[in-house]
């Protein structure tokens, strides 16, 4: 009886070491949520950054435009790639939108936001939305032109901005 008192004595002693191991390992699935809920959360946070980038463009070429405010949108070392030609700097960028509708014209620019789509990988990302430009004075009023807007977008010193972009040609289509 007394060999079987130690055994015992023993297992439950051995359990009570176990225990605190098994407590620590609880906690390391949770470290591990909080590195996904983190990593979700800057996510989440990029997105919403690109969507407000999305809708200052469009602002900003809007009603006449505000040309300052478009231009802070790039890179100092964007590209823009618009009807065949590629635009280098915010220069050319400038040039290039100063000269278009929604400078010349006061119309009203808007994206289907179904259209809309970004993919983050770290600081850079893919970007797609689509630009449709109304001639909201028009009765009624009209679509006068449509394209797409495609390219990268990366994180300069805390903010999104465009980097490696292409205009293109999109039928309105739903």
């Amino acid at each position: 009886m007394g060999a079987h008192l130690i055994s015992r004595r023993r297992i439950v002693a051995g359990a009570a070491s176990i225990v605190p191991v098994g407590a620590v390992s609880l906690l390391v699935p949770s470290a591990a949520n909080a590195d996904d809920e983190l990593h979700q959360s800057r996510h989440g946070a990029a997105i919403a950054a690109l969507h407000e980038l999305q809708s200052r463009f469009h602002e900003s070429i809007s009603g006449g435009g505000h040309i300052d405010e478009l231009v802070s949108l790039w890179a100092d070392d964007a590209t823009f790639i618009a009807g065949g030609s590629t635009l280098q700097g915010k220069d050319e960028i400038r040039s290039f939108f100063l000269q278009g509708g929604g400078f010349t014209h006061n119309w009203v620019s808007v994206s289907p936001a179904w259209k809309t789509r970004f993919q983050v990988h770290g600081n850079t990302a893919d970007v797609y939305f689509e630009c449709h430009f109304v001639d909201w004075q028009a009765n009624p009023q009209v679509v006068l032109t449509h394209g797409t807007f495609e390219g990268t977008a990366g994180k300069v010193d805390g903010r999104w901005l465009f980097r490696h972009i292409t205009a293109g040609v999109n039928p309105l289509t739903p």
